[in-house]
């Protein structure tokens, strides 16, 4: 009789153990982060330009109050400071209460101007102060900017962050997100043609940042890893425009849809080769409302109400007006602006750049200091300094 017989597993050999996998797994991760990281960083250098916002206690975003970080770019190495009052100035926040014959000018924005990619000295907040006081109108420039932020954002907080520091004018940015930024944000929608809040906050991925922000090596990653900047652009990016979309949607479904695009402005048209400019209208009639009752908020805190426009670039030779296309040509006939785009064009040349070209395209030191003249002359030609100004309109 035969017996069956098992071959005996080879003593040579062992089991592998339960963690191995993992540990490759691990292993391969971490190669594959570092191929990435050294291959950007030697063949595809990223612009590290992180934001370093929080929730505020008005329901948006808000500059974290105090902080201080690195932008760099293969153009720019800077560094970004916020005051306590959570204003981006390297000069401490004046007192609240304004002293007897001072002139304060509040500034509401996005990156633009909040001066990113920027020193402060050369930032346009600045460049604005240095420009009033040398036509002899010397005014402190309170800078509540925060990147990111659409019109929608700086509604709400005129009253909560800017009413109490008494501007005498509020000059607020006008830039081709505005009007997907009101649609994302859902802090304000037309009911039978009245602007009416929503009553919901608008604090985008705040509590995942604030987490991370708890972790050094976070830290780190967003001032320095080009790898981690690649990933959060693309995602971010991909995030905004996802969530434009759906709100376009929901609005058309509500019946209160984007306004048809207007024709081209003559600048669009003569710029043939520039990107079509027409789908950043968002809704133009929201738009409007929301301006509106800005310029109505900022006339109840004393002050005046000037629309600033950031140009948009496609490059050294085509810079083209958007502001139109946001608000219509009849709301900057009534409503003082001003624009640096007539300057921008006058100076078009491939040796002059005035928009950074390797990071995330905001204005260079001569664009900063450019803009900032216009936005003098426009302010002391309509006196808009002056409390008891006449209402006064045109474009700059």
């Amino acid at each position: 009789m035969t017996m069956a017989t098992t071959a005996a597993p080879s003593r040579g050999t062992k089991p592998r153990r339960w963690w191995a996998w993992p540990l490759i797994a691990a292993l391969m991760a971490a190669y594959a982060l570092l191929f990435g990281e050294m291959f950007l960083r030697l063949l595809a250098p990223q612009a590290m330009v992180p934001r370093y916002v929080t929730g505020g206690a008005d329901g948006v975003r808000a500059n974290i109050p105090g902080s201080a970080f690195r932008h760099w770019t293969p153009e720019v190495d800077v560094t970004i400071r916020y005051n306590a009052a959570g204003m981006r100035d390297d000069r401490p926040a004046p007192p609240l209460a304004r002293a007897a014959g001072e002139c304060r000018i509040a500034l509401l924005g996005d990156s633009y101007f909040a001066g990113f990619e920027s020193s402060w000295d050369n930032s346009f907040a600045a460049r604005l102060e240095e420009a009033l006081k040398a036509r002899g109108h010397g005014c402190r420039v309170l800078n509540f900017a925060v990147s990111g932020f659409g019109p929608s954002e700086n509604l709400v907080i005129l009253d909560s962050r800017v009413k109490e520091w008494q501007p005498d004018l509020v000059l607020m940015s006008l830039h081709m997100t505005d009007g997907d930024d009101n649609l994302r944000a859902d802090l304000f929608r037309l009911e039978d043609d009245r602007l009416v809040p929503t009553g919901k906050p608008y604090l985008p991925a705040v509590a995942i940042s604030d987490r991370l922000q708890q972790i050094p090596l976070y830290l780190w990653a967003q001032q320095n890893s080009h790898f981690y900047s690649a990933v959060r652009e693309a995602a971010g990016g991909a995030g905004k425009r996802l969530l434009a979309s759906v709100r376009k949607a929901v609005d058309g479904l509500r019946g209160t849809g984007a306004a048809p695009a207007p024709a081209p402005t003559t600048a669009e048209a003569e710029a043939a080769d520039a990107p079509k400019q027409a789908h950043f209208t968002g809704n133009m009639a929201l738009n409007r409302a929301i301006i509106d009752a800005i310029d109505e908020k900022s006339r109840s805190m004393g002050a005046r109400l000037m629309l600033f426009e950031i140009p948009s670039s496609g490059g050294r030779m085509r810079y083209v007006r958007v502001s139109e296309d946001l608000v219509g040509p009849d709301m900057l006939a009534r409503i003082p602006h001003a624009t640096p785009l007539p300057r921008f064009q006058a100076m078009q040349s491939p040796e002059v750049q005035l928009y950074l070209e390797r990071g995330h395209r905001h204005w260079t030191v001569l664009g900063n200091r450019v803009a900032a003249d216009v936005a003098a002359d426009a302010i002391i030609a309509r006196d808009l300094l002056s409390a008891s100004a006449p209402a006064t309109a045109g474009a700059g």
